[in-house]
């Protein structure tokens, strides 16, 4: 099979065509810029500098697109056994940005707080898109455009000078314009870079559909949809859905009566929304599937015309994440090193005192207040503190440790994201429905990547009086979690270019739900009151994680305490924290 990637080391950068710059031109600019046509002018020489910038520090939205690209098509190439090593996606490349005209430092600084670099060593991955830009700065717009008119480029961004974008009528190739506002600047020059990335993804869609359909090709196809609504380019050009950062709170999407009914009927087992397009149900195996279609069309029949109805005579069997490995204890280890363990997904602070710290984890390790937690603190197992909380409330599994005075100083309470760097966290209060590409770090897995496959999932089995949904993510590579890894926070990155927080969305508290016949035995056992159910494995089966919102549990925890009880992530204590990913706006020197 054919080679897709376009050589990424190849000075010659490939252009759209007239008709794809005119539709790219549509579908990403902003509100206040304007597309400014060629005008006809007296012609102005000008020389072209360029500057490298390393993606990984300074485009850091590309670069989380970009690796997320480059591991969905090494999957494909292994799925589809391709062994072609010339069009490899090396694992770091270098921005290659050109200016024509004047500049001073100051409008350096609006394209990265980094300095870029004039000289580039002949071992640097050059990214095959290189924007042209020019800032108006004391010439008038009409030598603006002129010089940036005559130049080829992929992309040809002017930054005015005023505060105003005038718009000149034609219909010849087109300049992007806009203001000196920073964030616009480098969103701008994201969407001009992850264009290239959508091209390939696209190329591994195609590809794919050649394929026999089966579930792993079911799933990479999902994945790539999934990366390319990530991009900002696809967050101008969906302008009729709503983006992560605007979408409605966390208000059920299922009608009140379908679930009203669904709860009332003793042979379902379990029902959510998948992927934001599908209603699935799961039965047990004598259920009269046309019967209960035809109802459910009845009940509500507007919301099965918006998601497609599925029923399958199968269940998802949950099994607790409790397996060995480090992470935080209610007992010591015994004599043989045997111990029931979570993970320790992270700290909140009082907002009034930021000595009281809390560690969050999961109920079914500490299902009791007042239970000691111990961890690993300088190679030795210590008590950390006492859990003051805990609830299985509303779908959720939680619970919290309060830390002791003398192990604060012994704690990172800084919040990281996938890639290890220490970030601002904010706790995201959104509708998930357009929540794609998710992220945690647990005890026994480590760092894993998923894809949210269902945003709104009941299951009767646990507890058919719990009205409260949960989520459910599906690992990209492998597995999102397992045995070990409870408590483990989920977040997601924010569409934005300057990429200096997360969302942090729910908690894992559940792994390795798979589809299984409904009349085979629920195999499980009981350890201390908490049923940990074994999962049978399945052809192709779904490994799912069940999850629970964060922001349900941290309010349960704030009425548990008292009314003016807060909490927050260390950076949501302060909108400038130093250790962000993405703080300092000084013009510092990076080496590539």
């Amino acid at each position: 099979m054919n080679a897709i990637l376009p050589n990424l080391l190849s000075d010659e950068i490939p252009l759209p065509s007239p008709k794809e710059q005119n539709e790219i031109r549509r579908i990403s600019d902003p509100p206040e810029c304007r597309t400014i046509p060629k005008p006809i002018l007296v012609e102005t020489t000008g020389s072209i500098r360029f500057f490298g910038y390393k993606a990984e520090k300074c485009f850091q939205h590309f670069h989380y697109i970009y690796n997320l690209t480059r591991n969905c098509k090494s999957r494909v190439e292994e799925f589809q056994n391709i062994k072609d090593t010339s069009n490899i996606m090396s694992k770091g490349v270098v921005i290659k940005l050109g200016i024509v005209g004047k500049f001073t430092d100051d409008n350096l600084n609006l394209v990265s707080k980094f300095k870029g670099k004039r000289k580039l060593s002949e071992d640097n991955q050059i990214w095959q898109a290189t924007p042209l830009l020019c800032f108006q700065n004391d010439l008038s717009l009409e030598l603006a455009l002129s010089m940036l008119s005559k130049e080829s480029a992929c992309h040809r961004i002017l930054i005015k000078s005023d505060t105003d974008c005038d718009e000149l009528n034609g219909e010849d190739d087109h300049i992007i314009v806009v203001n000196q506002n920073k964030e616009r600047i480098q969103e701008i020059i994201t969407t001009c870079l992850e264009e290239p990335l959508h091209q390939i993804l696209q190329q591994l869609k195609e590809s794919l559909k050649t394929e026999t359909p089966t579930r792993n090709v079911s799933r990479l196809i999902d994945e790539i949809e999934d990366i390319s609504k990530q991009m900002i380019l696809q967050k101008h050009k969906d302008t009729n859905v709503v983006s992560v950062e605007t979408s409605v709170g966390t208000k059920c999407i299922v009608p009140e009566d379908v679930k009203t009914y669904l709860f009332r009927m003793p042979d379902v087992l379990s029902f959510g929304i998948w992927r934001n397009a599908t209603f699935k149900v799961f039965v047990t195996k004598d259920t009269d599937e046309k019967y209960l279609m035809e109802h459910l069309m009845k009940i509500n029949q507007s919301f099965f015309e918006k998601y497609h109805l599925e029923i399958e005579k199968s269940r998802l069997v949950e099994k607790w994440t409790m397996k060995q490995g480090d992470g935080v204890l209610h007992t010591l280890p015994d004599k043989d090193r045997n111990f029931y363990e979570g993970t320790l997904g992270g700290f909140v602070s009082k907002n009034e005192n930021e000595k009281m710290i809390y560690a969050l984890t999961c109920n079914h390790v500490f299902p009791s207040t007042h239970q000691s937690a111990y961890a690993l603190v300088s190679h030795n197992y210590a008590e950390i503190g006492k859990c003051v909380f805990t609830t299985r409330e509303k779908s959720c599994d939680f619970a919290a440790i309060k830390i002791k005075d003398s192990i604060i100083n012994k704690c990172d309470l800084a919040f990281r994201r996938e890639d290890g760097k220490k970030t601002i966290a904010k706790v995201y209060t959104e509708s998930l429905k357009n929540v794609h590409f998710v992220h945690k770090i647990g005890a026994e897995t480590g760092v894993t990547n998923g894809r949210v496959v269902s945003d709104e999932y009941y299951n009767k089995i646990i507890n058919a009086e719990n009205q409260d949904f949960v989520f459910l993510v599906e690992g990209t590579n492998d597995i999102f979690s397992t045995g070990g890894d409870s408590g483990s926070l989920v977040f997601t990155r924010p569409k934005t270019a300057a990429q200096n927080f997360v969302y942090v969305v729910g908690m894992v508290y559940g792994s390795d739900l798979e589809l299984r016949d409904t009349d085979e035995d629920d195999t499980s056992t009981s350890i201390e009151g908490v049923n940990i159910s074994g999962a049978i494995h399945a052809t192709e089966g779904e490994n799912l994680s069940s999850c629970y919102r964060i922001d349900t549990a941290l309010e349960l925890f704030k009425k548990n305490q008292d009314e003016e009880f807060e909490v927050s992530f260390k950076d949501d204590l302060s909108s400038t924290s130093s250790q962000s990913s993405n703080s300092d706006d000084s013009n510092e020197e990076i080496s590539l």
